[in-house]
């Protein structure tokens, strides 16, 4: 046999100030009443929140870090595929600042390129999970880019930039004759 719960009356309170706020706490916590201020949930999920995305952000700039390692890695290997090419073009009379800042402009090119193509995808990816969660929840989720967000695609560029020299000091430092023969 199923027990039925009587229901219990309820009223909601609004004080007028912070001390009024804590005066009603104090009663109701003193007596045989049950009340609920969201304010202390609030906060208690808010800390926790906080807590993840302190997490949600070491774990950002490490995925960060291995995916410039990754990227560093497939340039390098670009260019000592193209190795043969670079020999080339120094063999037929191009200098070697010519040849750095080809394989630089190049290096540099594919890393904004894919930086741009890194945020549209996020920011469309971002746009269709929260049209999922308001079609689902009721609850609207903005989605926008702010400045910060484009400081950051300009500071992971000039990092970028920088480091897209690497390959192309590699590729500098190497003799022609050496490429062409193999």
């Amino acid at each position: 046999m199923r027990k039925q719960c009587r229901p219990r009356p309820s009223i909601v309170l609004r004080p007028r100030s912070i001390a009024d706020a804590y005066a009603l706490r104090a009663e109701f916590r003193s007596g045989g009443t049950m009340a609920l201020f969201p304010a202390e949930v609030l906060v208690g999920i808010y800390l926790t929140l906080g807590d993840v995305r302190d997490v949600v952000v070491v774990a950002s700039a490490l995925n960060n870090i291995l995916v410039f390692l990754v990227v560093m890695l497939l340039m390098v290997t670009l260019v000592g595929l193209r190795r043969r090419r670079y020999a080339v073009l120094r063999a037929l009379g191009a200098s070697r600042s010519y040849v750095l800042l080809v394989i630089w402009s190049g290096c540099a090119a594919l890393l904004v390129a894919g930086y741009a193509i890194g945020i549209i995808l996020g920011w469309a990816g971002a746009k269709w999970v929260a049209v999922a969660i308001e079609h689902r929840t009721g609850l609207r989720l903005p989605v926008s880019l702010a400045g910060d967000d484009a400081l950051l695609v300009v500071a992971l560029a000039a990092i970028g930039s920088i480091l897209a020299a690497i390959p192309a000091l590699l590729a500098w430092r190497a003799p022609p004759a050496e490429a062409l023969r193999n």
